[in-house]
């Protein structure tokens, strides 16, 4: 390149801290935003028109200078004189020229077409129609059926068919015979009611968004030729499908790129538009209702700026990979192409939004990170674009998420009242469209915050923005091509390292999106008349249908309900309840004034309808339902069946635009039963086949697929309809809601706290057990003496190991404690010295239970009580001896030990007698013991004789009944001994006790 040459330099992005200069090497090729260093402001429209004429001007003198340039090339030849010729050229000349005239040109005699050629030659045998030709063949068969031989020329003669011709169909080899309808050439090894139905399947297929690619056409079309006599190979199916298949005018010539869509985006049909469209319709009224008089700038009435206050709204995701394909000049040796791109993928989140006048609205752009680059202000967005109410909002990982939104609405809110025609007039009302995306439904503060600054929201139809989401329709579009144009020239730019574009450098490509929407309003008036939510150009509801009757023949592959029952919906549970069940769950709710859903309020629905308290969520939508459809109250367990909708509950609308849409299986016979126009044993035919065709076997491919089933989100609104978001009884309902979770949130924190006490009351339980079960554990005493209990104290408390008694077999947990007991052999001796045992005192009162409902009596007495009552005992059993030795026997006594014992037995084992009652059984065993003696003990088999006191109150139900039976054994027989020697275990003190 020479050194003079100038180079072109590719614009840079603005920068906060940079300041724009302009291009020198722009041209006038180039677009408005891309002539200008930073994407500053393009031309005005004066100088756009004052281009526009010059350009005129310049294109009229240049066809001028053309066609004076033409006429002196080619000046007008002189008239020609009549001469005689001079050379033999010449005279050859001459007679090509004078035999060029029709009048001197002899008349040629035609060819004779044929020994029996009828009067107008040949043109007269190419007319002969299709029906003529059947006749004349018929009318040829039947002749010699009957006898009568008609020469084949004379038939021809009587029908005007030409003898040669006529011949070949009625050949006499019948394998030599031309049949009606062939095409020259070889006959094709796929019939034709194989193409047909391939070709229609394929035509089914792409208008149900499930197109066919070439290998499944292949594969249909060898399963087809299998009922045939020469099935085909995959050669000829792969020759036939690439090269016959396209010729045929139905399809297209060459494969076709396909968007990839989702099975809910393809299932809109003519109610969701009818919900969607009445939706609008109902926000639109509301506006006209509630927004009287006129504007207080321009005295027009609202029904002229009505367009102004309605505002589309979404979000889009900019990359800094999204290039799209690229196509570039290739080295014809190089078997791979790769392109350089980028080596950072960075994404952010841009809230877009507009209104159908063609007005930008707020942006906001959502950023990684937690700390925003001080360049990056509200002040810097408008300067450079942005509408008033843009921000920039850092989130976790750049997405919208709840508290993004409520931060947002803040500044978007303040940016839609500062609209045209909306900021001077703050007492109307204006409409926001959105979709059912998580967070712009579920933050109540959110939409307060819209309701309290006069702006009603409007939640589109489920899956359905590429069809009513203005946004999607066309100015995405645009975002997407200034964003990958804008990206491109930022990697061109020998300023910014084109290997590092980070987040930040993204926010500069979507301004640009932004001034280009801004320059060029049509786009947003063009998006809100494509999706008919601009309310000055909506069209009739019949027409919007004819519009998108190819979006909607999609619908036709799925079962959709058109009128979804919200009962069917519901849990079973909420449906097996009786009637009375539901009312009284109703009037619970609604006795409640203030703090509806409060903790009262729930804890009375749990305990009245025995719901755990968990479920109340599910509960709160079944009662919002009831009370808004009472008929439920009296509705029990029913299937979810879509049965069809009566005629009278269809809007005559609905009805209408379904009669006037064309279906997916128009004009297409093999996908219909009885196709139009077609009778008798043709259409018996067709239906014989139809019903006997292998492919109705595969509806999955090929057929209507399952229903779409419809969910109920937790404020009782079925998810994927159209709906308000902040009107006074959605609030209503969200505020109910979350007055739920917080009392659910406070019942979740009692309960933890619940279970920390009794884990730690149950922890202190463990450590009266310690010592003694050390000191045996030490001993290497391993039986009846070493139960559960004491096993799972020195488990819990000396090696922290959680291992349940009542869920474990005594031998895994020992064998769990010789483990650790090896691993950690210190800590057993550690702790027998830490928690020294004394065999002189009695053994650990248990704590009791303070489950009272579980014990039958409701009239237990309590530990003081029972020291009360010692204390008379004492004084009566000492015989006035010394006050010390009254309270040592006192301290001593076993009376406090087995009470105990006996107060916590009754309610865990949920025996049918009191703790008295229990305890008096077992005072007379010990008086049997006093009776026989200490030395015949061992003979009257003790724990059996406690078993069968325990088994008059108590059934062994389960395993942990039994485990508490035998542990309660086992500690009143190794204690009996030492109760028998205590003189206060008497009956007649248990009498005076009574």
């Amino acid at each position: 390149m020479a050194p003079n040459t100038p180079t072109r330099q590719s614009p840079r992005l603005i920068s906060p801290r940079r300041s724009p200069r302009l291009s020198a090497n722009a041209t006038k090729s180039d677009k408005p935003w891309r002539t200008i260093t930073g994407f500053l402001k393009p031309a005005s429209p004066a100088t756009k028109a004052r281009r526009k004429r010059q350009e005129r001007a310049q294109e009229k003198a240049r066809r001028e200078k053309a066609a004076a340039a033409a006429a002196r090339a080619k000046p007008p030849s002189p008239a020609p004189t009549k001469r005689a010729p001079r050379t033999k050229s010449d005279r050859k000349k001459a007679r090509g020229r004078s035999s060029s005239s029709p009048a001197k040109q002899p008349a040629k005699k035609q060819k004779s077409s044929g020994k029996h050629s009828p009067p107008g030659g040949r043109k007269k045998y190419a007319q002969a129609s299709h029906d003529i030709l059947t006749k004349a063949i018929a009318f040829y068969f039947d002749q010699q059926k009957k006898g009568e031989k008609w020469q084949k020329s004379q038939v021809a003669r009587k029908f005007g068919l030409e003898t040669r011709t006529f011949a070949n169909y009625v050949h006499d080899d019948p394998k030599k015979r031309k049949h009606v309808g062939c095409k020259p050439g070889r006959p094709s090894v796929v019939p034709k009611e194989d193409h047909e139905f391939i070709v229609e399947t394929a035509l089914r297929g792409d208008r149900g968004n499930d197109g066919l690619r070439p290998k499944e056409c292949i594969r249909n079309l060898i399963d087809l030729s299998e009922a045939n006599e020469k099935p085909l190979s995959k050669s000829q199916a792969m020759n036939y499908v690439y090269k016959t298949l396209r010729k045929d005018k139905r399809v297209t010539n060459k494969l076709v790129t396909t968007q990839g869509t989702t099975s809910k985006r393809s299932s809109t049909d003519v109610n969701a538009q009818w919900r969607w469209m009445e939706n609008y319709r109902k926000a639109l009224d509301y506006l006209r209702k509630h927004n009287t008089g006129v504007c207080r700038k321009t005295g027009k009435s609202f029904g002229e700026i009505i367009d102004h206050f309605v505002v589309g709204a979404d979000e889009a995701c900019l990359m800094t990979d999204n290039h799209g394909n690229f196509r570039i000049i290739g080295a014809a040796d190089k078997k791979k192409h790769e392109r350089k791109a980028s080596d950072h993928r960075a994404s952010i989140t841009m809230f877009r939004s507009g209104v159908p006048s063609g007005a930008n609205g707020p942006t906001a752009f959502l950023m990684k990170g937690k700390r925003k680059k001080a360049a990056f202000t509200d002040e810097f967005l408008v300067e450079n674009g942005c509408a008033p109410g843009s921000t920039v909002v850092m989130t976790e990982n750049a997405f919208m998420t709840n508290d993004a939104w409520i931060e947002i609405t803040k500044k978007i809110v303040k940016g839609y009242r500062e609209l045209p025609y909306v900021k001077w007039n703050p007492q109307w009302w204006v409409v926001e469209l959105l979709d059912g995306f998580g967070s712009h439904v579920q933050c109540y503060e959110a939409n307060m915050e819209r309701y309290n600054n006069k702006i009603l929201s409007l939640k589109e139809e489920g899956d359905s923005s590429h069809i009513n989401q203005a946004y999607d329709r066309l100015t995405a579009k645009s975002d997407k091509a200034v964003h990958r144009e804008a990206l491109h020239w930022m990697q061109k730019d020998n300023v910014v390292n084109a290997q590092t574009i980070d987040q930040w450098q993204l926010v500069s490509c979507g301004l640009a999106a932004v001034r280009h929407t801004r320059d060029n309003p049509s786009i947003w008036e063009n998006s809100f008349i494509a999706t008919n939510t601009k309310p000055s150009k909506m069209i009739p509801f019949v027409d919007w249908i004819k519009k998108i009757e190819s979006h909607l023949q999609a619908a036709d592959s799925y079962q959709i309900a058109s009128d979804v029952d919200k009962y069917t919906l519901l849990p079973r549970f909420w449906q097996a309840m009786t009637p009375e069940e539901k009312r009284k769950a109703v009037r619970i709710v609604e006795s409640f004034e203030g703090n509806v859903w409060g903790v009262v309020c729930c804890k009375q629905l749990s305990c009245d309808l025995s719901v755990p308290f968990k479920d109340l969520n599910i509960l709160q939508t079944c009662i919002f339902l009831a009370m808004e459809d009472r008929s439920h109250l009296d509705r029990g367990v029913e299937e979810d069946t879509e049965a069809e909708p009566q005629a009278s509950t269809i809007a005559p609308e609905v009805a209408a635009a379904e009669e006037a849409r064309l279906e997916a299986t128009h004009d297409l016979k093999y996908w219909k039963l009885r196709p139009e126009g077609m009778k008798g044993e043709e259409l018996l035919d067709h239906m014989y086949h139809y019903s006997q065709r292998a492919y109705k076997n595969r509806p999955k491919e090929y057929g209507v697929s399952a229903h779409l089933g419809a969910r109920l989100n937790n404020l009782g609104q079925v998810g994927g309809h159209s709906a308000f978001i902040n009107d006074p009884e959605t609030n209503q309902l969200m505020k109910f809601r979350l007055e739920l979770m917080l009392s659910q949130a406070h019942a979740d924190e009692s309960e933890k706290m619940a279970k920390a006490t009794k884990k730690k009351a149950a922890q202190a339980d463990l450590e009266l057990y310690l010592p003694e079960a050390l000191e045996l554990y030490a001993k290497g005493e391993k039986g009846r003496a070493l139960t559960k209990l004491k096993i799972e104290s020195i488990l819990s408390i000396v090696f922290s190991e959680t291992v349940p008694a009542a869920k474990t077999t005594k031998g895994k947990m020992l064998e769990i404690l010789d483990e650790l007991a090896v691993d950690h052999p210190g800590k057993v001796l550690e702790a027998v010295g830490k928690y020294p045992y004394d065999a002189s005192k009695p053994p650990p009162l248990p704590a009791p239970a303070n489950d009272a409902a579980a014990s039958p009596a409701n009239s237990e007495p309590s530990l003081g009580e029972i020291e009360s009552f010692f204390e008379p005992i004492r004084q009566r059993t000492t015989n006035n001896t010394e006050s010390e030795e009254a309270e040592t026997a006192g301290a001593t006594s076993w009376w406090r030990w087995l009470m105990g014992r006996c107060m916590k037995a009754v309610p865990d084992m949920k025996m049918c007698c009191t703790s008295m009652t229990l305890a008096k059984d077992i005072i007379g065993l010990v008086e049997d013991v006093r009776v026989f003696g200490k030395d015949k003990y061992k003979e009257m088999n003790m724990m059996t004789r406690i078993g069968s006191v325990l088994c008059k109150y108590v059934t062994p139900r389960d395993d942990r009944v039994r485990e508490l039976m035998t542990v309660f054994r086992t500690e009143v027989e190794q204690n009996m001994l030492s109760m028998v020697d205590d003189s206060n275990m008497s009956a007649d003190n248990l009498e005076d006790f009574s």
